[in-house]
């Protein structure tokens, strides 16, 4: 190959930057209380079975609100305040609810041989979402799943009660209910500071479909955790228009 050859290809767009990153993840869950959260669940009236959305429909409004974070939004800014807010409460009682059960477990642990709570027939689901916070309350549905699993396995030794046993199921689903339940109720409504600062026709409507900003997202004093920097580049990954202005 000559040298002007190599010259124009090492020049071209296919050779300027590297494509986007792929990756394929996915997660065994061994109880019935984490795979039905993850899945969702029809609704049955007769039976008095209530419908659960799964995490298919969470992350598709969490993609919404995320984008509309990171487009300027401060009404999504705030939603994601509020997500990371419960997501923090919950992840800090599953844990310590996990360390809870652990000990009681630890008691004769010593003494019996107890293997790892696990199902023999775990059910394998793909993990491709588009937001971070998608991915954290996943991580908090592995932690319901492995309590779930211990409490089984404790209450089938007797090491618990069965009133223990469904107050522990309870709580921990509630807890992680109390993030998904915090999703809902934005409106995508084209809304930026401007907006807020000159209290526009667009910012009113705003605050009478989803309530008035607290003052430190009015007064843009809050950044997501996860909020990306303007400064960091990483290559292979596709590009991404942030405004925290």
């Amino acid at each position: 190959m000559s040298e002007e050859k190599k010259e124009e290809l090492l020049s071209s767009e296919d050779f300027n930057e590297p494509g986007a990153i792929k990756s394929d993840a996915s997660l065994k869950l061994h109880t019935k209380e984490a795979l039905k959260i993850f899945m969702g669940r029809k609704e049955d009236k007769a039976s008095g079975v209530h419908h659960i959305p799964g995490m298919s429909v969470y992350a598709k409004l969490l993609r919404v609100i995320w984008g509309s974070c990171l487009a300027g939004n401060p009404f999504a800014k705030w939603w994601i305040q509020k997500v990371e807010t419960k997501l923090k409460e919950t992840e800090n009682d599953l844990a310590a609810y996990l360390k809870e059960i652990n000990e009681q477990h630890d008691i004769v642990a010593g003494r019996l041989n107890i293997a790892k709570s696990l199902s023999v027939k775990p059910v394998k689901v793909e993990l491709n979402f588009a937001t971070p916070y998608t991915y954290k309350i996943v991580y908090c549905l592995v932690m319901l799943d492995e309590i779930t699993a211990r409490l089984i396995t404790l209450r089938h030794m007797a090491l618990i009660s069965p009133k223990d046993f469904d107050k522990g199921i309870r709580d921990c689903r509630g807890s992680i209910n109390r993030v998904l339940n915090e999703i809902g109720g934005f409106k995508p409504l084209e809304v930026t500071l401007n907006d807020v600062r000159d209290r526009s026709e667009a910012y009113l409507e705003a605050v009478e479909q989803m309530g008035e900003l607290p003052e430190d997202i009015a007064n843009n004093k809050y950044t997501p955790e996860l909020f990306p920097t303007k400064k960091l580049k990483i290559a292979g990954f596709g590009k991404k228009k942030v405004t925290n202005d």
